[in-house]
């Protein structure tokens, strides 16, 4: 990925990872940071007691500019946005959910 850890898993950081939109990425300057994200306020999707998941960010999700923001431009600036590991989403959401609302710190 874009933060050059390799193969994340073989180096230790687990199957928590995400890719950050450009607004969090900060032209690689959080590339290790960690971050405590729930969903929230979608009663179809978040899990019941909006349980959180650490993830750590090892990639980018690099913008779209041919979809709007709003319909799969997801990592457009200004958004920001959390391209979530399987294993990681599915501690916050329902899998078959695709993108929720969320929380982070």
């Amino acid at each position: 990925g874009a933060c050059g850890f390799g193969i994340v898993y073989q180096k230790g950081y687990g199957e928590h990872t995400a890719a950050l939109s450009s607004s969090l990425f900060n032209k690689g300057g959080r590339c290790g940071a960690c971050y405590e994200v729930r969903c929230v306020d979608h009663i179809l999707w978040c899990l019941v007691g909006s349980p959180s998941v650490v993830v750590t960010a090892t990639d980018f999700c690099p913008p779209n500019y041919g979809l709007p923001s709003d319909y799969g431009g997801w990592c457009n600036p200004p958004r920001e946005h959390f391209e979530m590991s399987y294993p990681s989403f599915i501690k916050i959401a329902v899998p078959k959910a695709d993108i929720v609302p969320v929380q982070y710190r």
